[in-house]
C-alpha cells in the first residue's frame, strides 16, 4: 500500500534516480495506491495491510503509540524529511502575539516541547529528546534528506511538469501492477503496502519495540 505521488516525490525525483525503479517495484508487489497515510494506518491495525510504505512520520508514530500492533521503522538507506512551515500573516489581526508565538516555538523551551510531547521534532541542536534530530540522526545515520524549501517546490504547480511527472508515475506503477507478479508482503485480507517520506510500518503479532523514528 503506498500514496498517490505529491510536491515531495516530483522534487526529489531528479535528485533520487532510484524512485522509478521503486515505483516499478511496488507495481510488481501488486502493491495497492491509497489516498492518505491514514488509509494506511487503519488498514494495518484491522490486518487489511501487513505492510507500508512513505508515510508521513509524525502521523505514523503519533499512531503507533496508541497501536502497539504497528510497528513504525525509518529506513536506513534513504529517507525524505518533510519540513513543518511557521509564519505570520501580513494580514494577522494580532501581528504582535503571533510573532512572540513564533519566537516561543523556535526558543530552547518550545523546541524542548516538541522533542518531549509531539512526534514533530526538534530541529535544534542543543535539544535532546525522543522528538529530536539529534536522536533521528543517532538511529539512522547520514540518510536523511530533507526536502529543500526551495523555487523546486513550484514544479509541481507547472502544469506540464506535473501532468508528465503524474503520467511518468501512473506508467512505471500500473505496468508493472497489471503484470499480475503477486511478490510477497500480502495480508490474508488484502494486497500489499506502501505511501510517504520513506517511512514503513507493519503489523506485528509481537510485542514491538520502540518505533525508530519519523
Amino acid at each position: 500500500m503506498r500514496a498517490p505521488p505529491g510536491p515531495r516525490h516530483l522534487s526529489t525525483s531528479s535528485r533520487w534516480p532510484s524512485l522509478w525503479p521503486l515505483i516499478a517495484s511496488l507495481g510488481d508487489a501488486n502493491a495497492q495506491s491509497v489516498d492518505n497515510t491514514q488509509i494506511m494506518l487503519d488498514g494495518l491495525s484491522s490486518g487489511r495491510f501487513v505492510f507500508a510504505y512513505d508515510l508521513i512520520g509524525s502521523y505514523a508514530l503519533r499512531w503507533a503509540q496508541r497501536h502497539p500492533e504497528v510497528v513504525v521503522v525509518v529506513p536506513r538507506d534513504y529517507a525524505l524529511v518533510l519540513s513543518r512551515m511557521v509564519f505570520v500573516h501580513k494580514g494577522a489581526r494580532h501581528i504582535q502575539a503571533a510573532a512572540r508565538f513564533v519566537d516561543f516555538l523556535l526558543s530552547h523551551a518550545g523546541q524542548q516541547i516538541l522533542a518531549h510531547d509531539t512526534p514533530l521534532f526538534s530541529l535544534r541542536e542543543d535539544v535532546s529528546g525522543p522528538y529530536s534530530a539529534r536522536q533521528l540522526r543517532a538511529e539512522v545515520g547520514d540518510h536523511l534528506y530533507p526536502i529543500p524549501i526551495d523555487a523546486g517546490l513550484l514544479a509541481i504547480a507547472d502544469p506540464q511538469a506535473r501532468g508528465d511527472f503524474l503520467a511518468r508515475w501512473q506508467r512505471e506503477f500500473s505496468t508493472h501492477e497489471n503484470a499480475g507478479t503477486k511478490a510477497g508482503v500480502e495480508s490474508p485480507h488484502s494486497g500489499s503496502a506502501a505511501d510517504q517520506n520513506g517511512i514503513s510500518s507493519s503489523r506485528s503479532s509481537s510485542k514491538p519495540g520502540s518505533p525508530a523514528g519519523g
